[in-house]
């Protein structure tokens, strides 16, 4: 198949090797932080020790070391009352990353006040509040893995988009390959090339840096612990384990990355290579460019959820209420599908231009 043969002369070449073992370099730093490693072994400790992630005042007051105790003493008793939903989305929204204006916040809390309290209820009924979890150290330091690797990612799918389709612009042969009806098959066979790649790379990263980090800081029991921190942090709107909140961040970074790499096939054409990457560069900072402005024409839903916002300024925030997007549920999926759409038919315009190439 031709895939087979686009995708085995890719990684026949050391480009993404060396992409992936800088990366990799850098994210070492990541996964090695003295302070947040030492607090999750503690954690981590502690549920072996106790047999339970739930902590009460009798299981904290049966541990004789005093730092455990302490730690235990965290999870006592904490809630979050159902009745705090609109509050909260109230805060969320004038006091997060966005800061939007009173009239929205109020509009935001309006939505979804009833979906989050059933939540807080839900979060009540089973004392997901008192679960040791890792805490802020373990969602620091993971959010932080899959943040990094999914920007990595994003710039590899932008520059491994470019490479493969500049490969016909650099020989010079571009005009007459993207003038037949083969040559213009075979390159979206490479683009759907680079779409494997780079969700292959980003994979691979991921595997690797928490591969390091549990190396490091081995804490697999926390995985399983109910995954829930206090507000204003973290809520989740899905009852889920710290290690399935974090997959399915992974899962959403997966698909943005192949976004970004039709977003990089949206401006091919038969300059290709070095130009088409800076090109789509150009793109992606253009559509965040909403963000730093409030311009009442402009939604607050565009301004927060374009995908680069979604890569820049939700860190494995998303399924969540949180300060760093809007608290609505679902509007991460809605946005990652809009996208695609969108760069589904600027991917069709660009080879419709790739038809119209003279001889």
């Amino acid at each position: 198949m031709l895939i087979l043969y686009e995708l085995k002369k890719q990684l026949e070449q050391p480009f993404a090797y060396i992409f992936l073992a800088i990366c990799f370099a850098v994210n070492i730093f990541l996964c090695n932080n003295s302070y947040s490693n030492s607090a999750i072994k503690s954690q981590s400790k502690l549920v072996s020790e106790t047999g339970t992630f739930y902590m009460t005042e009798e299981i904290a007051q049966s541990i004789e070391d005093a730092k455990m105790r302490s730690i235990a003493q965290q999870y006592v008793g904490k809630e979050i009352s159902p009745e705090d939903a609109a509050a909260i989305l109230l805060d969320c929204s004038r006091f997060g990353s966005y800061r939007f204006d009173e009239e929205f916040s109020e509009h935001i809390a309006e939505i979804s006040s009833e979906q989050l309290a059933k939540r807080l209820a839900e979060i009540a009924e089973k004392d997901e509040l008192s679960a040791v979890n890792g805490g802020a150290e373990l969602f620091g330091v993971l959010s932080s893995i899959v943040w990094a690797v999914a920007i990595e990612s994003a710039i590899f799918a932008l520059l491994m988009t470019a490479k493969i389709l500049g490969h016909e612009a650099v020989s010079q042969t571009a005009s007459v390959v993207l003038s037949t009806r083969t040559g213009r098959r075979i390159n979206l066979v490479k683009a759907a090339a680079s779409v494997i790649i780079s969700i292959a790379f980003q994979s691979v990263n991921f595997l690797l840096c928490c591969t390091l980090f549990f190396a490091l800081c081995p804490c697999f029991n926390l995985l399983s612990a109910p995954f829930a921190l206090d507000y204003p942090t973290v809520i989740p709107w899905l009852d889920t384990t710290v290690g399935g909140y974090f997959m399915l961040n992974f899962l959403m970074s997966l698909l943005l990355t192949a976004i970004f790499s039709l977003m990089s096939f949206c401006c091919s054409g038969k300059n290709g290579g070095i130009r088409q990457f800076f090109l789509s560069i150009i793109l992606a900072f253009i559509l965040y460019i909403p963000a730093f402005f409030k311009l009442g024409f402009i939604s607050p839903f565009i301004r927060c959820l374009t995908p680069t916002a979604l890569l820049f300024n939700q860190p494995s925030c998303r399924f969540s209420v949180s300060q760093s997007g809007i608290a609505v549920f679902g509007t991460d999926i809605f946005a990652i599908i809009f996208w695609t759409a969108v760069c589904v038919v600027g991917s069709v315009f660009a080879y419709k231009k790739f038809k119209k190439s003279p001889l």
